[in-house]
């Protein structure tokens, strides 16, 4: 399912390796959905992370059928392998240019992250052109704290992300479907080096 160009929309971008994705990715991302007023929630699973160059990685594919299976039957989730289709290594600002460039103007992104994710994105390709690119949806965590006002000022603009909550869940509940258990548990799972 593609996201109109025609219609206003709010999309939300959850990505990342997805090694594998877990119970507490679809809680973000439900999460983000329900309070930050979002038409879709899209996981994108990292093509070739640069911060994971040197570790093993289940291969692509894989890990999106992973991700495919666990979103299945959530209208509100889709999945893009926008990553997927082009060589990399693969920088979240580039994404962003490309799925606005697809979407249009009409359409508000909003990045998902946690705050360990804030905390690093100065290290991050861009960090300038990505916070001009989308919204930040910065999920607040219990006993887990980041510098705002110093963040702000080593990236100006930041202050203007969108925080939202993950704890308490909310009484959410989400459980795989059987055929995610057999992939994921799969010994002969194929692995990038």
């Amino acid at each position: 399912m593609a996201v109109r160009e025609s219609a206003p929309q709010r999309v939300g971008l959850l990505g990342g390796t997805f090694d594998p994705i877990h119970i507490g990715h679809l809680v973000l991302g439900e999460e983000a959905w329900g309070q930050l007023h979002l038409d879709r929630v899209v996981f994108i699973p990292a093509g070739l992370p640069p911060h994971k160059l040197e570790e093993p990685v289940l291969a692509a594919e894989h890990r999106a059928a992973m991700v495919r299976l666990a979103i299945e039957g959530n209208d509100r989730f889709i999945l893009s392998e926008v990553e997927l289709d082009r060589p990399g290594p693969h920088y979240t600002v580039d994404t962003l240019k490309i799925l606005g460039e697809q979407w249009g103007v009409s359409t508000t992104i909003f990045l998902i992250l946690g705050m360990d994710s804030l905390e690093t994105i100065l290290s991050w390709h861009d960090p300038r052109e990505l916070i001009r690119l989308s919204r930040l949806a910065v999920a607040r965590r219990q006993g887990f704290a980041v510098d705002l006002d110093q963040l702000e000022r080593d990236l100006p603009g930041l202050g203007a992300f969108s925080p939202f909550a993950t704890e308490p869940f909310h009484g959410l509940a989400f459980s795989f479907p059987p055929a995610f258990d057999l992939l994921h548990r799969s010994p002969g799972r194929p692995r990038r080096n």
